[in-house]
This record gives C-alpha cells, structure tokens and sequence, in this order.
C-alpha cells in the first residue's frame, strides 16, 4: 500500500472513530451492542493516560450541583472558574460542565475502537485520546462561557478568549461575542447561560466531531453542514440527547 493510500485509509479510520465516539448511543442501542467485550489491557492503557493528561480540568473550580433545562437527572456542576493571561490578567467565567470519570472516557474511547476496528489497538485508541484531550480536555460544557487561547489559529498568543457553548458547541447569543478578550460582564455570563441560541459552531465536545463525521457514521437527522450559512441549530439536540444517552453506557 502506497503511503498516500495510507494516509487516506488513516484519515477515514479517524473520522469513523471519532464519529463512532458521539454516535455511541446508536450503536448501544442495537440487540448485539452490549456484547462487544472490551479488553481490559487497553482499558488500563487508556485510562493511564487520562490519569496523567486529565489531571485537573481548567474550568472545575469553585462547582457546585445545578440543574439545567434538557439536561434533567445528570451530574451537573456550576463553576465559577479563573484563568490568567500571558501577561497576567485574569478573567473569570461561569459555565456548567458535565465531567465524565477518567474510567468512563477510557471505556467509551476503547468501545468506539472496537465497534470500528474490532480491536482497541494503540493506534486508535491513541488518535482518539489525543483528539479528546486537545478538543475538551475530558470537559463537556452544558451552557456558559468557555475561555480559551486559541488565536491566533496558527500560533495562539496566551490571551484567552470568550467562547459561549450549549449542548457542547459553540453558539451565538446576542450581546456577547465569540473570540473577543474581554472579561465578560455579569448580565455577558448570564446571556451566555440562557440567552437565545443564534447560530452554532462547527465542532462538538468532548472530541470534536462534525456534522459531516456524524452522517458519515449513520446519523439521519438533518443538522446541516459545517460551512458557514448551512449549521442547522438541530445538530445541538443531537449531541445533547446522544450524550445524554451515551452516559450510563457500557459499563462494562
């Protein structure tokens, strides 16, 4: 096989894993799902480099238990939490998280390889860790303002951004703007919780999957596209209810 051959047939692996990874609740939901036997060598490898990379999410300071709209009977936390700039500024935001277990992350990473693969060997299970870790961090925010340094794209400056996210991903709500470096206002943070959602982003938490990964794997809702002007707001109830679902799952 060629090396572009490769590289093509890697790409795609990714792209089914990662979508398999959010789509986890539809393969779960078949007669024979619950049977795939998840190995326990690459559930402890797994789960040893989430203990090491996962170590203290960012944004998990000062939680406390809350409730959100859509989002009943799961273990949300409130956190109001404080990041410093490069040049020592802090800002600070509210955002409710939900934060799998290190133990749970690894059982979904290595049952995705396994339903794709038919094996969780290091090179999925690596690619999709990797891609977790760099997307979220292990964190799926529910509703609030997630700052981040993630501009310039090409060499991110230490200066954290505001970036409003619900379901996962990142939205529009009026009367606070995505990538601005202000310290968002009280009424901002509040907007940001309960605002009306606008338009979304591309990308969905905790592992960036597109809508484009999410047809590709099976999906059948019409969320649209990823370009500009073509992302329907249904792709935010998607993930919200497939992660919903994917949460108590396989707990083996």
């Amino acid at each position: 096989m060629s090396a572009q051959s490769q590289k093509r047939l890697s790409a795609k692996l990714v792209c089914k894993v990662t979508s398999s990874f959010i789509v986890l609740a539809c393969c779960l939901a078949s007669a024979g799902a619950q049977q795939i036997s998840l190995p326990e060598d690459a559930l402890s490898r797994v789960g040893s480099y989430f203990k090491q990379k996962l170590k203290a999410p960012y944004m998990a300071q000062n939680c406390a238990e809350t409730s959100y709209p859509g989002w009943e009977g799961l273990p949300l936390q409130k956190c109001r939490y404080t990041v410093q700039d490069e040049g020592g500024v802090q800002k600070s935001a509210t955002v409710i998280l939900l934060i799998p277990s290190v133990e749970q992350i690894a059982r979904w990473v290595v049952y995705a390889c396994m339903e794709v693969k038919g094996n969780a060997d290091r090179q999925c299970t690596d690619t999709v860790s990797r891609r977790i870790v760099s997307q979220s961090g292990g964190q799926f925010p529910v509703a609030g303002v997630v700052l981040e340094d993630i501009l310039p794209t090409d060499n991110p400056d230490g200066i954290y951004e505001v970036y409003v996210f619900r379901d996962g991903v990142t939205v529009r709500v009026d009367g606070i703007k995505n990538g601005s470096t202000i310290q968002p206002t009280e009424e901002q943070l509040d907007a940001a919780l309960f605002g009306e959602v606008k338009s979304s982003g591309i990308y969905a938490r905790v592992q960036g999957t597109t809508r484009e990964e999410y047809k590709v794997y099976g999906g059948t809702v019409d969320v649209g596209e990823s370009r500009l002007g073509h992302r329907k707001l249904a792709w935010l109830q998607v993930v919200r209810e497939l992660f919903k679902s994917a949460w108590n799952s396989n707990r083996k």
